[in-house]
């Protein structure tokens, strides 16, 4: 009885809950149905190394690319510490436009926590769920939104599965402010069910959330996606042999070989000063807004065509839905009327009067929509 006590009192005290990582066990995945194939990255972390190529910070592992950190070299030696400590195997991540939700696994697992301080956000796994925000999909527990999905359901439904499957109850963020990687972790101390309520930060955190990446109209609700700009973040590389217009991680415009045509269209969006850009629903119509506003004026590069809002429609032929000013189709929305009709909300709501592109004339780099006064 004496050994069962000294047992049960070893296993209560700090000591214990000081364990090396390595020896804690995580959950085995659970098999649980995903609307979408899970794909991979898989990769040694023993072999895990920074490197700074072309002014850019890199992860690799062996011979392949994990990750790019752009400018940020702290973000890079910090991911680089996770992925040796934790023993990350597996990176995955989830959006169909641009990954939004990014998960690490360690053998095939969730990993640990880790040893090292770390920003992170506990959730409460049995209140999960997939729950709709004015139009737009976002992952969320019964106190807090975690990721926004835009438009994209199948996306949201995909990161609850794999939530659910791993066993995950908390993310942790790497970068400040805004993070330029996230990772996933079970926390066998975390008691399930436990997760405090949010405080006033947490709920305004959430507001800002929705607010930085959903684009709603008054009178209409959300439309699509909204990505704020700081214009010295904006930049021209080169990526896989072709000249890109990207903010951070997010390209922007593809011009092929021609460097000049990039880095003119990054002269128009500097001079503008935008401050986000905006595409909505699934459709892709994209355009620039200077707090909140479309920018006036177009400069000698960019090729436009004045269109004429005040003719806007929506026009089905043959079961063809398109946009049309009334001498032009704008855009073609296939058999998705709801989608004609909501991008139309949006021209009218904005007036835009120019169809705006930027690159080679029968393979624009960027094409969005604009004001000419």
């Amino acid at each position: 009885m004496r050994w069962i006590t000294l047992v049960a009192l070893f296993i209560a005290s700090p000591v214990f809950a000081q364990i090396p990582p390595n020896s804690i066990v995580t959950p085995e995945p659970r098999k649980v149905p995903l609307p979408q194939q899970e794909r991979f990255l898989t990769f040694d972390p023993n072999t895990a190394q920074v490197k700074l190529i072309d002014s850019r910070w890199q992860l690799w592992a062996s011979d392949v690319i994990v990750k790019d950190f752009g400018p940020a070299q702290a973000d890079a030696q910090d991911a680089l510490r996770a992925v040796r400590e934790l023993q990350f195997t597996h990176y995955s991540a989830i959006g169909s436009d641009r990954p939004v939700m990014e998960y690490w696994l360690s053998s095939g697992k969730a990993p640990h926590p880790g040893s090292f301080r770390r920003t992170m956000r506990p959730f409460d796994p049995p209140t999960l769920k997939v729950a709709n925000y004015n139009g737009a999909w976002v992952l969320r527990d019964k106190s807090q939104i975690l990721f926004h999905f835009g438009p994209n359901r199948s996306d949201a439904e995909q990161a609850l599965g794999v939530c659910q499957k791993y066993g995950f109850n908390q993310v942790v963020y790497v970068g400040h402010p805004a993070p330029s990687m996230t990772y996933f972790v079970f926390d066998r101390m975390q008691g399930l069910g436990t997760v405090k309520e949010p405080s006033t930060y947490e709920a305004l955190r959430d507001a800002e959330l929705l607010a930085r990446s959903a684009l709603t109209i008054t009178g209409i609700g959300y439309v699509g996606e909204r990505m704020p700009i700081e214009v010295r973040k904006l930049e021209v590389r080169q990526e896989n042999k072709e000249w890109v217009v990207a903010h951070s991680r997010v390209i922007l415009g593809k011009f092929g070989p021609n460097e000049t045509e990039a880095r003119a269209a990054l002269r128009v969006l500097q001079d503008w000063r935008v401050t986000e850009w905006c595409r909505v629903g699934t459709a892709g119509v994209e355009f620039f807004l200077v707090n909140g506003r479309p920018p006036h004026g177009l400069s000698l590069s960019v090729r436009s065509t004045s269109i004429d809002p005040k003719l806007f429609a929506v026009k089905e032929v043959g079961g063809n839905w398109t946009i049309s000013d009334g001498r032009r189709n704008l855009f073609d929305f296939g058999s998705d009327s709801d989608q004609a009709q909501l991008v139309l909300k949006v021209m009218k709501h904005f007036q835009f009067d120019q169809l705006a592109t930027m690159g080679h004339p029968l393979r624009p780099g960027m094409k969005f929509l604009a004001k000419s006064r």
